[in-house]
Formats: structure tokens, sequence, C-alpha cells
């Protein structure tokens, strides 16, 4: 995995990084849904810039009307960096790991288009676009931007795809309709069946559910070694 921080280092954000760094290394990405543990927010945002990265040589530009990327290695920094940076005030931890939401009076790109403009950093037309189109589509503020620039479309696939890459939680979904799975057992077989049964019969193997989660906790201890020094 890449360190994002040599990254930041090239880009307008070093200085600023560096102040929220201990907030931003510790935040979770969310409570309930993908990296939603201490540590989740910086392993979620170095992934996203990776597959930015990658996809950003890629993207059929055509196909938007354009001939080639229009936004720069800097601007893919910037925009993965800050697409979910108020999460560092969004959740609050109430005791060691134990985090909770906590509501803002302003909206979160807002709140961090404030914390830019007291450090005197201003972004491009490319990073503004992304930022606003990052919180999902239901930003209060997607009626000014009336065109989803080249940048934008390229964070967002990245965003979706780090979600599913590191999906953590004791639930487990059905591979067939993606409906939550229940554990059932039949003579001395044990196994998870989905909900939905008999209207689906999708099952999962236990051990092939251990084995993922497994592989999932060894890249969460190996971030938290890189990034916490735990």
């Amino acid at each position: 995995m890449l360190n994002l921080y040599d990254y930041l280092e090239k880009t307008k954000l070093a200085k600023f990084a560096g102040e929220y760094r201990a907030s931003f290394d510790r935040a979770p990405a969310a409570t309930g849904h993908h990296h939603n543990f201490t540590g989740g927010l910086i392993l979620h945002t170095a992934e996203i810039l990776e597959i930015m990265l990658r996809l950003a040589k890629f993207l059929p530009y055509n196909n938007v009307g354009y001939s080639k990327p229009d936004f720069t290695e800097e601007e893919i920094v910037v925009s993965a960096y800050l697409h979910d940076f108020a999460k560092i005030v969004t959740y609050v931890e109430d005791a060691k790991d134990a985090w909770r939401w906590n509501d803002i009076e302003l909206p979160a790109e807002v709140w961090t288009l404030n914390e830019l403009a007291k450090a005197g950093i201003s972004l491009s037309e490319n990073e503004l676009n992304a930022l606003l189109y990052a919180e999902g589509g239901w930003s209060d503020f997607k009626e000014f931007v009336k065109n989803m620039k080249p940048l934008a479309v390229v964070l967002h696939m990245a965003d979706m795809w780090s979600a599913k890459v590191l999906y953590f939680t004791e639930e487990v979904s059905c591979p067939a309709c993606g409906a939550e799975m229940r554990k059932r057992q039949s003579g001395t077989n044990v196994f998870y069946g989905c909900s939905r049964y008999p209207n689906c019969t999708g099952t999962k193997n236990v051990d092939d559910i251990e084995k993922e989660r497994g592989a999932l906790r060894e890249k969460i201890k190996k971030y938290k070694h890189i990034y916490l020094g735990e």
C-alpha cells in the first residue's frame, strides 16, 4: 500500500495535512459500514488514492467529451484526501475505539472548505467539483455543480471500489441476492444460508467466511502498524 503522506508532501496540502494528521489517522470512515474501525479513514483514503492513480490512466475520457485527462496528479491527491476529510469531526471517540456520529452545524463539504480557507488554501475547479460530488451525490450544493468532471468520476469510482473491498462487518451478505445471511445447520454441516430462503437458496461456507475475515484482519493489522505504530 502506498503512503498517503508521501504524496501529500508534494502538494499544497502538505502543511495542512500535517496539522490534522493525529485526528485524520485515528478517525474511522464510518461506524456501521466500510472501514468502520479506528484508523479506517486513512486506510480508506490511501486505497482511494491508489485506485485513482490507476483508474486515471484508463478512463475512456472520450465518452464524456474529453480527449485526455484534464486533471493533474496533484488534483488527484488533493481530492482523495479531502473527500471524507470532515469525518475527523463528524465522528467522536467516547472511549477507546468506541465511535459515534456527531452532528455538526455546517454541511461536511462546507466545513472542509472553511478549514481550507482559514489555512489560506484555495481549490482548483476540478478539486472543488470533485469535493462537492464526493458527498455521494446528495451534497447540499449539487445544484451548483452542473457537470461531473472526469476527476469527480474517477474519485467516485475509487470511493465505491474501496468501500466494497473493505466492508468490515459481522453480517454476511448472500452471494446470490445480497440479503443478510444466517448461520444454519443441516445434520453436522454448518453453513450460512440466505435469510430469504426459500425464495433464495444462496449459501456460503463457514470456513470460507472465516478465511476472508482473517485476511481482512491481517490487512487492518498491517495498516495500523504503518500508520498508528500499533
